[in-house]
């Protein structure tokens, strides 16, 4: 492997679920720095995948049970929209297909604008079916923000369903 640049070796390792015993081997014993950087790398990337997949397990645990007693199809439903001052309450209801994986997958406030515009493209990806509800303003301003993310709620789970 000392014959391999840097670049190349992190090349070869990218794709790697596991470095196989005597490659590691060769890498730790490589005398260059940037080696040894780029396993504590892989090393602290493939722990963020296997927590992100433990989380997402957790996380789907009641799906799971759901799905192995014989269920078919399980809606989830979320809103957002409710903390600002102006603007309309937005919910969404989604089915998605049994096999989806969506490692990561967090609340909205928890993620990035680049991930949340990739998970959007991956729930749609994996969805079975999408429904979106919007409220306006001047409606939650007339009802309040409880009833408006409520019928918010109500209009997503009808155009699921249409």
């Amino acid at each position: 492997m000392e014959h391999l640049s840097i670049s190349d070796i992190e090349a070869k390792l990218t794709n790697l679920n596991q470095i196989p015993a005597d490659v590691r081997a060769q890498l730790e014993n490589d005398p260059r720095k940037g080696i040894h950087l780029l396993l504590r790398r892989w090393d602290r990337k493939r722990e963020q995948r296997r927590e992100m997949i433990a989380k997402y397990a957790e996380m789907s645990r009641y799906e799971q049970q759901l799905y192995q007693s014989g269920k078919k199809y399980i809606a989830g439903i979320d809103e957002a929209g409710r903390g600002p001052l102006a603007g309309p309450v937005v919910a969404a209801c989604v089915i998605l297909k049994q096999d989806a994986v969506l490692y990561g997958i967090n609340d909205s406030k928890q993620l990035s604008r680049k991930k949340r515009e990739a998970f959007f493209k991956d729930i749609y990806e994996q969805a079975f079916a999408v429904g979106v509800g919007i409220v306006s303003a001047k409606v939650i301003d007339e009802i309040n923000i409880y009833q408006a993310s409520k019928r918010a709620m109500v209009a997503a789970v009808r155009e699921l369903l249409d």
